[in-house]
C-alpha cells in the first residue's frame, strides 16, 4: 500500500469516531521528493463544530494524531506533516 493511502486511511479512521459530522471530513494528501528526502503532507479538513475535538485539550489530541502519522512514515523513511486547514465559513 503506498504511503500517501495509509496515511490517508490512518488519519479518517481515527477522525471519523472524533467528530460528530463525519461526511464533512476531508483529508486532502500530497506526497513530495526533494534533494532533503521524501515528505508527505496531509491536510484536514472537518466541519467548524469539530476543529475543537480534532485539536484537543491543550492540543494533545491533534499532537497525537500527529505522532501517529510520523511514526507511519518513519517507517517508510518519509517525513509526514498534519496540518488542521480551517476555513471561514
Amino acid at each position: 500500500m503506498e504511503l500517501t493511502e495509509s496515511v490517508k486511511n490512518l488519519l479518517t479512521s481515527c477522525i471519523t469516531e472524533l467528530i460528530d459530522h463525519p461526511e464533512d471530513l476531508n483529508i486532502e494528501v500530497r506526497e513530495e521528493t526533494t534533494d532533503e528526502g521524501h515528505a508527505v503532507y496531509a491536510n484536514i479538513n472537518v466541519n467548524q463544530e469539530d476543529v475543537g475535538k480534532i485539536i484537543g485539550k491543550q492540543g494533545r489530541t491533534i499532537k497525537s494524531l500527529r505522532t501517529l502519522a510520523r511514526a507511519l512514515g518513519a517507517r517508510q523513511d518519509a517525513r509526514v506533516e498534519v496540518e488542521i486547514i480551517e476555513e471561514d465559513k
